[in-house]
């Protein structure tokens, strides 16, 4: 009877501790200044500002979720990852602003960043890729972030 009380008991814990709410849960204020680069050449930069909510690993911007985001707590070091699907229809409707119809826009960014006193700072790395009357092309993504709990 005591070993079946025991594993109760250490069964209830485990599970509250896989359910434990992140530091990061909350709302926070994201800015970035990512360019996209081509062989060198800046095709086009962009300057934002975001009201995120971070629950369960995932951070969102009204109510739509944008990605996943880890921290490995030993050394506070954050990633943001965009999803795939956001990140493409972002990219698309900016090449389309610009007058380009491109087909297969592939994207990836992630947010790289440390953690200190409820502010997240680093870089942004990515690539992104499309398809131009047949010829497959490939830009970099890069630039600065912050973050700060609001």
């Amino acid at each position: 009877m005591k070993k079946i009380f025991f594993l109760a008991i250490l069964f209830t814990f485990s599970a509250s501790l896989c359910h434990a709410e992140s530091d990061l849960d909350g709302e926070w204020k994201l800015r970035y200044n990512v360019c996209v680069s081509l062989s060198g050449q800046e095709l086009f930069c962009e300057k934002s500002s975001y009201d995120i909510t971070i629950s369960d690993s995932e951070f969102f911007y009204n109510g739509e979720r944008m990605g996943g985001v880890t921290e490995n707590e030993e050394d506070n070091k954050v990633t943001f990852t965009f999803d795939n699907d956001y990140l493409n229809s972002l990219m698309d409707e900016k090449f389309q602003s610009y007058g380009l119809d491109l087909s297969k826009v592939d994207a990836e960014l992630n947010l790289y960043g440390k953690l200190k006193d409820d502010k997240i700072r680093g870089k942004a790395e990515g690539k992104v890729t499309w398809n131009a009357n047949g010829v497959d092309s490939k830009a970099d993504i890069s630039g600065k972030f912050k973050t700060k709990r609001k």
